[in-house]
C-alpha cells in the first residue's frame, strides 16, 4: 500500500483540477466574476479586456475572466443585456472554440466581432490540427484520448480557423 504522501504527490494534479472545478462552479465564485465584470462594463474610462473561458488560474492585471456561466458565447440576448452600447477593447480565448461546432463557433465569433471596438485585438488559440505528432493529434481530436478531448467538436488548422473568423467579420493573422 502506498503512503498517503506518495499518493498525494501522484494525484496532486487531478486533485487540483477537481478542487478548481468545484470552486469555479460555485454560485459564490460566479457571482464574484459577474460583479467584477459589471463594474468594468460600467466604467467607460477603463479599457474593457475579457478572457473568454478562463479559469481561476488565469489572472492578468486589467483583464476580466468570463466563463459560460458569466457570459455565454452562444446567447446574443445575454451579450446585449450585459454590454448594451459598451464595446470591448481586447479579448483572449484559449482552448474554447474547439468545444463548439463550426456553426456555434461562427455564431460566437460574430457576436465577439459585433461587441468589439474597431481595431480591437482578439487572440484565440486552439489545438493545432496540423501538428506533426500523431500522438498529439490523437490526444486533441474530437473524441480523442486527451482529458478534455471528449468534449472537442472540431480540430482546426490555421487555415480553417482563419476562414471561420474571416466569415465572422475579423481580419486574421496567424501567429504560430
Amino acid at each position: 500500500m502506498a503512503s498517503p504522501i506518495r499518493w498525494l504527490r501522484r494525484n496532486k494534479r487531478n486533485l487540483e483540477r477537481a478542487i478548481l472545478k468545484r470552486v469555479t462552479a460555485s454560485p459564490k465564485f460566479q457571482a464574484k466574476l459577474r460583479r467584477r465584470l459589471d463594474l468594468a462594463i460600467a466604467d467607460p474610462r477603463q479599457p474593457l479586456r475579457l478572457i473568454v473561458g478562463g479559469g481561476p488560474k488565469i489572472a492578468y492585471k486589467g483583464w476580466h475572466i468570463t466563463d459560460q456561466a458569466t457570459l455565454d458565447l452562444l446567447l446574443p440576448d445575454e451579450w446585449e443585456q450585459l454590454f448594451g452600447q459598451r464595446r470591448i477593447d481586447a479579448m483572449l480565448a484559449e482552448h474554447v472554440w474547439e468545444h463548439l461546432t463550426w456553426e456555434q463557433g461562427l455564431g460566437a465569433a460574430r457576436l465577439c466581432c459585433q461587441y468589439m471596438k474597431p481595431g480591437a485585438i482578439f487572440r484565440v488559440a486552439v489545438p493545432d490540427g496540423l501538428h506533426p505528432s500523431p500522438e498529439y493529434i490523437r490526444r486533441v481530436e474530437p473524441g480523442g484520448a486527451g482529458s478534455a478531448a471528449a468534449d472537442h467538436k472540431i480540430l482546426y488548422t490555421y487555415q480553417t480557423f482563419s476562414q471561420l473568423f474571416r466569415e465572422a467579420g475579423f481580419e486574421t493573422r496567424p501567429l504560430e
